[in-house]
């Protein structure tokens, strides 16, 4: 994938991620449990297979962070939040505020894309425009200029 759409992709699912860790945490459901809920319902196949092998970590005795750590998939900046959370038990708290920064860099991109894709849209009907009013004047030229001479 191209870099822009691999970084708008990442940022989604990362919001996705954290926004579902939010709802489940705060409702105490056990973290197993969360990491399975949230690898049926994220619907991308690399978050999918980070988040078996997290689970598979878990029941090894590793910890959330260290496991996430191993998957370049997630930032080192959540990673190093979510340690700092499972140090202090304040899950649901990071969580929440990961998922509030990952929707407001997302909606930053979006609003971004659509400032950049905007004026190239504006230009692109202009020449269609131009096209089609070249295609429907152009026979009427050509048949003036042949009764005229």
């Amino acid at each position: 994938m191209p870099p822009i759409i691999n970084g708008f992709t990442t940022k989604l699912y990362s919001a996705r991620f954290c926004q579902s860790m939010t709802l489940l945490v705060s409702a105490h459901v056990p973290m197993l449990r969360a990491i399975d809920l949230v690898e049926r319902m994220i619907g991308y196949y690399p978050y999918e297979e980070a988040l078996r092998a997290i689970a598979a970590g878990i029941l090894k005795g590793d910890t959330l962070s260290t496991t996430m750590a191993r998957f370049p998939i997630f930032e080192r900046k959540m990673v190093a939040l979510i340690r700092v959370a499972e140090e202090v038990n304040k899950m649901d708290v990071v969580f929440n505020e990961l998922s509030k920064q990952y929707t407001a860099e997302l909606e930053s991109s979006v609003s971004l894309l659509s400032s950049l894709i905007e004026p190239i849209l504006i230009i692109l009907v202009g020449i269609l425009v131009g096209v089609i009013l070249i295609a429907m004047y152009l026979p009427l030229f050509q048949l003036s200029t042949s009764f005229g001479g």
